[in-house]
């Protein structure tokens, strides 16, 4: 039970109504029922529940439980307070609240009014320009939200300093009926991100995901999204089929059927759409900041997963398309193999019937045989093997885009450059129209290719004339 502390001085109408909601989930909820006194992360932001102090204690624990709330927040552009190998040690003597961002000041309060005596701050809790820790801390990323008792989401905040009562402070609940909101993307038709920043971060969506409850402080109310329900301050939430509720996520993880692996593979690629809008600070982070994600998907599902897809869905996985070709930056290059999604920046598409799970059964022309990524600090190189047919493209006097329209194949490529080489098409799958990826080929003789797009054989026109399967590599 969460039993509000009296002694909170900052928007006690807005904290009382979290701490009914919080009530309620962990008393009610059977869905959001995780262990509400888990194993701490491995370091700990010790705030103590009194109002009066002042200071709080970076704290490195073993094996210790107790309850504990994340903050989701946008960094934004100017330095602040951090942990480094420098400064650890005085960090563990403890930390003047006062020289903390205001962001960072108003959920310890909310952390203190809801009871709650530890709170996990990434910029203080993972030890910023140490590669080795950080890349040990984000392997625990699904763990650290998954476990928290709640996550604080400065949702309206463009930056660290934003603090999460900016706005909130002059609202009269009372009267929120007659106010004009800005929902969460997908509750509501009056949507703008430019409200709402931290809902295009990447590394946001995998935390909120991730979290059985997540408490959103908007431009104008709280808002209540937990793995059960989604309701805010002013009693009217909408929702739309595009939006990824938490409720839905955790019901296609937990749901234990043989259509639930169907329905996994299709909820996977609409979070990998609404993932590849969403922006990065870093390039790099591609794949960290959606690794939490493919971890929990993993646990619910019998399949191996390959740097952005899945074994056991494969042939369909990879029948992504860039929206927005671009040139290739020198941090993109070797990011990812290229038939992953991570291999492009900007958003991507998939067909309509890959992504939505009752269009019926797609026919499945490639074999998947093996695959592998290795990991390299923030990027991954691999490879997958196949057993399908191709056909060369001969581009003798043509650009390959007009030599596929003469075949009556749509092509859209991965980038906007398109290197000289030898072409060719793989027969995938048929979803509406023949689905097809696009290569290049790298090696001959150890038939090695790159993909360079994908392509749709319109049903409509004459069929394409595919030889016997063959072997080939995609890396």
């Amino acid at each position: 039970m969460s039993r509000l502390n009296t002694n909170w001085t900052g928007s006690p109408e807005s904290i009382q109504r979290a701490a009914q909601w919080l009530q309620a989930c962990t008393t009610r909820h059977r869905r959001c029922g995780r262990s509400l006194e888990p194993l701490l992360p491995d370091r700990i932001l010790d705030v103590g529940l009194s109002f009066s102090s002042k200071v709080i204690v970076l704290q490195e624990t073993i094996d210790q439980r107790d309850r504990y709330i994340c903050l989701s927040y946008c960094w934004g552009p100017s330095e602040f307070i951090s942990t480094t190998r420098d400064n650890i040690s005085s960090h563990k003597e403890g930390i003047q609240l006062q020289s903390l961002p205001q962001t960072f000041q108003d959920a310890i309060f909310v952390t203190k009014a809801l009871n709650v005596r530890y709170i996990w701050i990434d910029s203080l809790c993972i030890i910023q320009n140490d590669d080795r820790d950080w890349t040990t801390q984000a392997q625990k990323m699904a763990v650290i939200y998954s476990n928290s008792y709640l996550t604080i989401s400065a949702t309206s905040g463009q930056c660290v300093d934003s603090g999460l009562f900016s706005k909130l402070s002059s609202v009269n609940i009372g009267t929120l009926s007659a106010r004009v909101f800005t929902h969460l993307p997908g509750t509501s038709t009056k949507d703008s991100t430019s409200a709402l920043p931290l809902i295009s971060r990447g590394w946001a969506f995998q935390e909120r995901l991730l979290a059985p409850r997540v408490l959103h402080f908007g431009p104008d109310e709280l808002i209540w999204d937990c793995n059960e329900t989604r309701e805010c301050q002013c009693g009217s939430v909408f929702h739309l089929s595009e939006d990824i509720r938490k409720s839905e996520f955790d019901k296609a993880l937990h749901d234990g059927t043989i259509s639930s692996q169907t329905k996994l593979g299709a909820l996977w690629r609409r979070i990998v759409i609404q993932y590849c809008s969403l922006t990065l600070t870093k390039p790099s982070d591609k794949f960290p900041a959606i690794a939490g994600i493919a971890e929990v998907v993993q646990r619910s599902r019998n399949s191996v997963y390959l740097g952005g897809v899945w074994s056991d869905t494969l042939a369909l996985d990879l029948l992504w398309q860039a929206r927005e070709p671009r040139k290739d930056s020198q941090e993109i290059l070797g990011r990812a193999p290229s038939w992953s999604w991570a291999s492009v920046d900007g958003p991507i598409a998939y067909s309509q019937e890959l992504y939505w799970d009752n269009r019926g059964d797609p026919i499945i022309y490639s074999e998947f045989l093996h695959g592998e990524t290795i990991s390299t600090g923030k990027t991954k190189a691999g490879f997958v093997q196949l057993k399908c047919s191709k056909i060369k493209v001969e581009c003798v006097g043509r650009n390959l885009e007009n030599r596929l329209l003469d075949m009556y194949i749509w092509f859209y490529p991965d980038r906007t450059q398109i290197l000289d080489g030898d072409y060719y098409i793989i027969r995938m799958a048929q979803v509406w129209d023949d689905e097809l990826l696009v290569l290049r080929i790298l090696d001959a003789v150890k038939q090695t290719y790159q993909r360079v797009g994908f392509g749709r054989h319109r049903r409509q026109a004459e069929p394409l004339s595919w030889p016997d399967v063959d072997i080939l590599t995609i890396v």
